[in-house]
């Protein structure tokens, strides 16, 4: 059997929040709770009022009422304060859920002895029952312990894919609890708790459901389990007061889930944490608020509690919602809770019978404090007394049953029905698959069963129902991966003739290729022909090819392609490989893609008809080799370009070597001007190079006396460029031939070094008006024609680097022939390029040109 999963959502746990019937009179219930007077400490004379000591918050769980030992009596000098320590506690909670209904809390909690209480915690409901038991006992006036054991069981929804389930699973927990006092002022206590819980995991009854498409009828086996989980976990709690009348519990923890999977054990370690806020409000009122993370589950509630001061006892009446929002999932729950207790004492109030070890002492704070105990309520920071603890829910124990579906438990397809395949007017029974189909004529029954060829014993898979067939597909074989069954149903029909069902099984579960009935005649049992053997149509590529073949009836055609050195296929092993529809007489033509460049394959080919009709043999294998890859390498340059014939004032050589053969390109640009692209140097001159042999370069028409770069790029065969322009060469051509030391040729123009003048003691500075006397009217070097420079070419020869290393100059501020305004000309700076202008009086550096 195949182990698929259907396609369907997975169904949702989730339950939303409603405010149902039983909600609605819990809150109607609390609004209207006028059973006795509310005390405060405001009501009180001033010498009468409780110390905070006094006005104390609870610990754990579900708030005790404040006052907690204290009565409030009417005496001979007016109202009187006095306390007493409880006995005995009785709790009854009302509770709704929105997963287990309605159910009904009931605790009794009782001293035992001076330093040792009992608490029994029941909770009865049609969906919901727990049972719990803490037993305290304190060590000393600042330690004590809580130890608890309990088991809880829930009827809870579990969404299957074969449908929903109600199912009660019951889950066993204990806990123990260490609580230190720390002190009366910030800081209050300390409480570390260990615990456990686990519920065993639950293996239901397999369950069959369908899933019907327009093409497809699939039958699953769902094998339905509920994985149980166990937490254990270890937690840290802190409380302290920042505020009047008011405690903050901050707790940090670490917890290891576990669920039991079929698949194996599926741990979780997570740490866990939460805060809890519980504030005194006045009036008798207490708000509670706390959100905790776990590892299987987070919660959040909030609730208010109002206590009353009564002649049997003290009373308090709290409301509380909880919300419960599972992980990995478990479900989710919303719960409301009316809560009562009655905490009353073995004796009358302010009689003599009191227990003064029933609560724990702490230092007290000033020496006029009057109850300086672990007192029922905890608004400064004070543990819960015994009784009100041991009569609480310890919040570490989950409160909702730790367990899941197993996913990993997969449901199997037993069934799988092409629907497009059947004759028309066929049906499928939803429950078990079985298939019926009209014969078109009168029948009488079955003559007989064949499977590929052979007869085949029939024991109900095939039966008649009037004139119609029913298949029975729980009751036939699935055959091997690869093969299919072809069984053909003989049936005799009334007056005479046979009618012929072909049924085809395939792998994949039972699955239904096709039903064919036929009227008379034989079952088709000739395989199909090649009348056109497999030719490549397409020439192959470095990764494709084209192959193209014909058979004599439609069917189905197969393909393998392997190594040419490979043995030859069997009929399974190409049938095992890529199929393709073919029709009668028509070539059918096949792609081939992801080949590999350079490679010798064969293709082999075998084809079968629609009756299901293997052909005996392979084809033989058909050559397909594959070209060699595309050169998609760009050429890499082994030798950079490097001056090979020193420059003259006009030429230069250069050489350079790539790996491939190839094109070679080069730009020669003056030393100042900014590197070139790839496209400009190839726009620039080529040159035909060969792999590995140095390629010459030989550079004509440059400028005497100027610095150039030299750029190069290159491109192979295959077209492809180098990514980079090499990095510019330094190219510098010498003076001019008879032409002194420092004179330059540039721009068309010949200079004379600026310090020729030889002014002010050899300087060669002088004002403009003798500069320019001299460059007109001196004849130099054997030649007259000379003139001043313009502005602009001075900025030219700056820009051409020509300077570079020419003696008989300057870098400094030389005088040009282009005038600014009256009585100044412009002047240019050899060592920075920058154009200014001095007035004519002023000294500069000459150069003459001509």
């Amino acid at each position: 059997m195949n182990n698929l999963l259907p396609s369907q959502a997975k169904p949702s746990h989730f339950n939303g929040l409603k405010l149902n019937p039983l909600a609605a009179v819990l809150l109607a219930s609390f609004s209207l709770y006028p059973a006795y007077p509310a005390y405060s400490a405001a009501d009180l004379p001033a010498a009468s009022r409780p110390t905070p000591e006094e006005n104390a918050l609870p610990d754990l769980g579900k708030a005790a009422p404040a006052n907690n030992n204290t009565a409030v009596r009417a005496g001979p000098g007016g109202l009187a304060i006095e306390s007493r320590f409880e006995r005995q506690k009785v709790i009854l909670s009302p509770e709704y859920s929105n997963q287990t209904g309605a159910s009904l809390g009931v605790t009794l909690a009782s001293m035992l002895g001076e330093n040792a209480a009992v608490g029994v915690l029941l909770n009865l409901g049609a969906d919901k029952k727990e049972y719990l038991l803490n037993a305290g006992y304190k060590i000393d006036e600042r330690q004590r312990v809580i130890v608890t054991a309990g088991q809880l069981t829930q009827f809870l929804d579990y969404a299957f894919l074969s449908g929903k389930e109600n199912l009660g699973l019951t889950q066993n927990s204990g806990a123990l609890s260490y609580q230190l006092q720390l002190g009366e002022e910030f800081l209050r206590f300390l409480e570390v708790n260990g615990y456990v819980a686990k519920t065993e995991s639950r293996n239901l009854a397999d369950k069959t459901f369908a899933i019907d498409s327009a093409t497809v009828f699939e039958l699953w086996n769902d094998p339905r389990r509920i994985a149980g989980g166990q937490v254990t976990g270890l937690q840290g709690k802190l409380g302290f007061s920042p505020l009047k009348d008011s405690l903050i519990k901050v707790s940090l923890g670490q917890e290891q889930l576990k669920y039991d999977l079929q698949s194996g054990d599926q741990r979780l370690n997570r740490a866990t944490g939460g805060v809890e806020w519980q504030q005194r409000l006045g009036g008798g009122y207490q708000l509670n608020a706390s959100a905790d993370t776990y590892a299987s589950q987070n919660n959040y509630k909030i609730g208010l509690e109002r206590s009353q001061l009564g002649a049997d006892g003290r009373h308090s009446l709290g409301l509380q919602f909880n919300s419960i929002r599972g992980r990995d999932g478990l479900g989710n729950d919303n719960q409301f809770k009316l809560t009562y207790s009655l905490i009353f004492g073995t004796g009358a109030i302010g009689g003599s019978n009191r227990s003064p070890n029933a609560t724990m002492r702490f230092p007290a704070t000033s020496a006029t404090s009057v109850n300086n105990t672990f007192g029922t309520g905890q608004a400064n920071g004070q543990m819960a007394n015994l009784l009100d603890q041991v009569a609480q829910r310890p919040s570490v124990i989950p409160s909702h049953i730790i367990a899941k579906i197993d996913q990993s438990a997969l449901p199997t397809r037993l069934i799988a029905v092409d629907k497009a395949s059947l004759p028309t007017g066929s049906r499928i029974d939803a429950a078990t698959g079985d298939i019926t189909t009209p014969l078109g004529v009168a029948v009488t029954g079955i003559a007989g069963v064949t499977r590929n060829g052979a007869a085949f014993a029939n024991t109900n898979q095939f039966a008649l129902a009037g004139n119609n067939l029913i298949v029975r597909p729980n009751q036939i074989t699935q055959p091997p991966v690869g093969v299919v069954d072809t069984y053909v149903v003989t049936i005799n029909n009334q007056g005479g003739g046979t009618t012929l069902a072909t049924v085809l099984i395939s792998h994949g579960s039972v699955k239904f290729d096709s039903i064919v009935i036929t009227q008379g005649g034989s079952a088709d049992l000739t395989a199909p022909v090649t009348t056109a053997a497999p030719t490549i149509s397409v020439a192959a590529t470095d990764t494709t090819a084209s192959v193209t073949q014909t058979i004599n009836e439609n069917g189905t055609g197969y393909y393998l392609v392997l190594p040419a050195a490979s043995a030859a296929p069997t009929v399974a092993a190409v049938k095992a490989g890529t199929s393709f529809a073919m029709t009668a007489g028509t070539p059918a033509v096949v792609s081939l893609t992801g080949l590999t460049a350079s490679t010798a394959y064969k293709y082999y080919f075998v084809a079968k008809d629609a009756a299901n009709n293997d052909q005996a043999a392979v084809s033989t294998g058909l050559a397909v080799t594959t070209t060699a890859a595309p050169d998609l390498t760009a050429p890499v340059t082994t030798v950079a370009p490097t001056i090979s014939v020193a420059a003259t004032d006009t030429t230069a050589s250069i050489t350079q070597t790539i790996n491939e053969n190839g094109t070679g390109y080069y730009l020669v640009l003056p030393v100042a001007s900014a590197a070139p692209t790839v496209a400009a140097v190839k726009a620039g001159t080529s040159f035909a190079m060969t792999a590995g042999t140095p390629a010459v370069v030989s550079l004509t028409g440059l400028t005497a006396s100027t610095a150039y770069k030299y750029y190069f790029v290159a491109k192979d065969a295959a077209n492809n460029d180098q990514a980079a322009v090499s990095t510019g060469l330094a190219i510098t051509t010498t003076a001019a031939a008879g032409l002194p030391a420092g004179y330059v040729q540039q721009g068309g123009l010949t200079w004379t070094p600026n310090t020729i003048g030889g002014w002010n003691g050899g300087g060669g500075y002088t004002d403009w008006n003798t500069a320019n006397a001299y460059c007109t009217s001196t004849t130099i070097n054997g030649q007259t024609g000379w003139r001043l420079p313009s502005k602009d070419e001075l900025v030219s020869l700056y820009n051409s680097g020509a300077l570079s290393g020419q003696p008989g100059w300057e870098l400094d501020e030389t005088w040009s022939s282009t005038p600014y305004g009256a009585g100044a000309h412009y002047d240019f700076g050899l060592y920075d390029g920058y154009v200014s202008f001095n007035d004519d009086t002023d000294y500069s550096y000459v150069s003459c040109v001509r």
